[in-house]
């Protein structure tokens, strides 16, 4: 349970903030100066310190430095008044998280410690996936939210077998990974690992490069090529995008998989394969069947096991968790030492709906780790996410428009000429409100 620090002179509004606090389920200590709370700090660090600008003795800014020179990731949001916009632009210069401004709205005031303290379980999180970075040790699918804890099982039930495995789900979703962690904790992971992009080979090539070829099998064939199914033998071999395969290459795959040999372009003998099939689609399969552009033997014998990735959309809670890792990679490749997010752009990033899913969000924070100079803000995310919440906010303000208007004309009965003079607009913009809001009594 997330423990909080209040430190402010004022008795009645420590009191008044910690009965909220307490009705949120957290632990609340309480200091009423600087020398106290450094006090508080030492017999146990705070998971979040709301700390007042102005203190009896050292004041706010002192014990903001005090804190951080014993304790560097101590988490510190300040509590300050609307007038004090110079002390609180030197505390933030200072590496507070956020601001409170005295009185506050309850509502926005507990979103802003629930960021807070989202943040501080982010950093415990992403020093873990540092740690395997620094190691080389890949890290396939991170996420913590339910849809991936249920992906995470079913990968842990069925990574042992044999059995072919269906990976669905959106362009970026992350099924590469997903082929990675299933080879990575299957008996076959000491073995060879081999993707093949159905999507970026020509078909004049595609089978070639699945089944091999003799010398002289056709031109250009001057020697002989062993297939990928024999390079992934008694490993796992990936098929990534299969709904693009033509009928002919789905009749001989599904001839692979029945009698698992497979026999050179050119070739007379079968050749025994051992090999595990995990096969990928951003397509719904059973469409292209009753389409006839996928064959239906082929389908079955790959959905024994289906998997569906879900979209970024469906796992928000994963969305700064996986910015932080990516920050973290992305510092580590490009030589930067970006440290966080603004607190404006944690919500822009979360708000935003992610059409490129995982992959789009993995380019966005490369984006702004190389515009960022200390603090990833608003500004150096690309434009798409910047018009998206632009876009929103209009969307807001004209639904606001319309119910404001339609209140109004209802409250005088229609009346065109009142209504027009409460709103302060002219009867001829009112008349294209209307028709633009398709409003009618």
């Amino acid at each position: 349970m997330k423990d909080i620090l209040i430190v402010d002179d004022e008795k009645d509004f420590r009191g008044l903030l910690s009965h909220i606090l307490k009705e949120e389920k957290y632990i609340v200590r309480e200091a009423e100066s600087g020398e106290e709370a450094l006090i508080r700090i030492k017999e146990k660090v705070p998971s979040l310190i709301l700390l007042d600008l102005k203190l009896p003795g050292i004041d706010g800014l002192e014990t903001i430095k005090r804190i951080h020179k014993e304790n560097p990731e101590a988490l510190v949001m300040i509590l300050t008044g609307y007038g004090d916009i110079k002390s609180r632009v030197k505390a933030l210069k200072l590496e507070v998280f956020n601001y409170i401004i005295k009185p506050f709205d309850n509502e926005e005031m507990l979103l802003k410690i629930k960021m807070a303290l989202q943040t501080l379980e982010l950093k415990e999180k992403v020093t873990k996936l540092e740690v395997r970075l620094e190691r080389g040790v890949r890290q396939p699918l991170v996420g913590n939210s339910l849809p991936m804890q249920k992906i995470h099982r079913l990968i842990g039930q069925v990574s042992s077998y044999n059995t072919p495995i269906l990976l669905q789900g959106e362009t970026g979703t992350g099924k590469e990974l997903a082929a990675h962690l299933i080879h990575q904790n299957s008996p076959r992971r000491d073995k060879t690992f081999i993707t093949i992009d159905s999507a970026s080979l020509p078909e004049s090539l595609i089978e070639s490069e699945l089944f091999g070829h003799e010398k002289g099998a056709f031109t250009g064939a001057d020697s002989k090529k062993l297939g990928n199914f024999e390079l992934a033998d008694r490993g796992t071999l990936f098929l990534d995008e299969i709904g693009n395969l033509s009928s002919s290459t789905q009749a001989k795959l599904l001839r692979v998989l029945e009698q698992k040999e497979v026999q050179h372009l050119g070739g007379k003998k079968p050749i025994k394969i051992d090999v595990r099939v995990i096969a990928a689609t951003n397509q719904n399969l059973s469409e292209s069947v009753k389409k006839g552009s996928f064959r239906m033997d082929l389908y079955h014998r790959l959905n024994t096991f289906i998997i569906t990735l879900p979209t970024l959309r469906e796992r928000e809670d994963d969305i700064l968790l996986l910015s932080n890792y990516f920050l973290v990679e992305f510092n580590k490749k490009l030589g930067k030492r970006i440290e966080n997010f603004s607190s404006e752009t944690i919500v822009m990033l979360s708000e935003y709906s992610w059409p490129g899913n995982v992959r789009e969000l993995k380019n966005t924070i490369e984006h702004a780790v190389i515009l960022a100079d200390k603090t990833i803000l608003p500004q150096n995310l690309p434009v798409s996410l910047r018009r998206e919440k632009e876009g929103k906010r209009n969307e807001n303000l004209k639904e606001k428009e319309k119910k404001i208007i339609k209140k109004i004309l209802e409250e005088t009965g229609w009346k065109m000429k009142k209504s027009a003079e409460i709103l302060g607009i002219s009867r001829k913009t009112l008349y294209n409100r209307i028709e633009k809001y398709n409003l009618s009594k």
